[in-house]
């Protein structure tokens, strides 16, 4: 994919909402999460 020319991996923490909840008529409520991820990028 990256044509020969190698890549480097780098690790991200992304923060997402996850677990969310709906209350009665117009509220959610979410918790934060984080989750690590690897990325790789062409040279």
């Amino acid at each position: 994919m990256c044509c020969g020319r190698g890549y480097n991996v780098y690790t991200e923490t992304i923060v997402e909402r996850c677990q969310c909840k709906y209350y009665w008529c117009c509220y959610v409520m979410c918790k934060k999460c984080e989750r690590t991820v690897e990325r790789y990028v062409c040279k």
